[in-house]
């Protein structure tokens, strides 16, 4: 009798350890609870379904949770006032940066991503253009960083923008040109570069800038275009000069964006650089060579001299010219005359 009844003991309390050591199948144990009047103070922690149990039956209470609650004895309604509470939690579903099916959860791949703790689902969500994944079980995706695009989804790495190309911040599905006046040379830039005073470039998505043309310049950076030369001012090679340069003396330019000046011109002199026109000669000086950049000209003006023979002799010449032209046109006339009375006799006696 003492037998059984030890037998029947060691039966009852092995079905006690066991229930309080045990838990549904799937879940894990989260907390301890109160005992008798005792609400006790044990918290868990569970995304999916708790489940408050008795210590020495059966019998649970279940609820769905997706966060904190206590397990004591008023949370759930005693299933057996006298006895202290374990509360076991199951996962309702896969945890983030893995797939089901939930009873054999799988890690998502790279290029991949899962952020819910409960994922019930079979496939993960590919990381959208702009973003990456390369690594495996991940719940988010990484943006990539300025300089860099990705144009694509479910993509492992992110791809450096062109020369051309920037992209000022993360995430980016493509990169934007830079604009008339920039340049980027260089690939993976966050931003692209201005163009120096006396260059220029009227054009987007460039890899570098051009020298200002002959006749003109820049003075100030990121330009899309130069500006002419001014009156009295060259430029006489396509260079990245940021001015032009001013006529030197006995020169001049009156047109703007010119390669060259010009020369001043007999009886003119220019004795100042950078000038729109020229000066004439003073009166009584005289300047026979172009170009001249002295103010008094070239000297005073000359007066020829001749001998009283060679102003007699040149006198002579130009009266015996004088009167061999007259000569020609009186006997012109008169043989016309005769001509004329020949044809008139002739008409006559017919």
């Amino acid at each position: 009798m003492q037998t059984s009844t030890m037998i029947s003991f060691i039966v009852i309390l092995l079905t006690f350890i066991s229930i309080v050591t045990s838990s549904p199948s799937g879940a894990h144990h989260c907390a301890t609870g109160g005992l008798r009047k005792d609400q006790g103070s044990g918290g868990c922690s569970c995304l999916g379904t708790v489940y408050y149990c008795a210590g020495y039956s059966n019998s649970c209470h279940q609820r769905t949770i997706g966060g904190h609650t206590t397990c004591s004895n008023g949370v759930f309604g005693d299933p057996s006032y006298k006895s202290r509470k374990q509360c076991f939690c199951k996962p309702s579903g896969c945890p983030a940066g893995q797939k089901g099916p939930t009873s054999s959860c799988t890690s998502c791949t790279t290029g991949q991503y899962q952020s819910s703790n409960t994922f019930t689902g079979n496939d993960c969500t590919l990381c959208p253009a702009g973003q990456y994944n390369n690594a495996n079980a991940q719940s988010g995706c990484t943006g990539c960083g300025p300089g860099q695009y990705q144009g694509s989804e479910g993509q492992t790495a992110c791809i450096n923008c062109a020369v051309g190309l920037y992209t000022g911040s993360n995430s980016q599905s493509s990169c934007a040109a830079c604009n008339s006046g920039q340049y980027q040379g260089t690939e993976g830039q966050s931003s692209c570069a201005a163009c120096n005073s006396g260059q220029y470039q009227d054009a987007n998505q460039q890899t570098g800038c051009k020298d200002c043309p002959k006749g003109k310049y820049t003075d100030t950076n990121q330009q899309t275009s130069c500006k002419f030369c001014e009156p009295g001012q060259y430029k006489s090679s396509s260079s990245s000069a940021t001015s032009c340069t001013g006529c030197p003396k006995g020169q001049y330019t009156s047109g703007k964006g010119v390669s060259s000046c010009l020369s001043c011109g007999i009886g003119q002199y220019q004795n100042k650089i950078g000038n729109t026109q020229c000066n004439l000669c003073p009166s009584g000086r005289y300047e026979n060579r172009k170009g001249s950049s002295s103010t008094t000209c070239r000297g005073r003006f000359k007066i020829c001299s001749l001998t009283l023979t060679q102003l007699l002799l040149n006198t002579y010449t130009n009266f015996l010219f004088f009167y061999l032209i007259i000569f020609f046109i009186v006997a012109f006339f008169i043989n016309l005359y005769r001509h004329l009375l020949y044809r008139h006799w002739i008409i006559t006696n017919q």
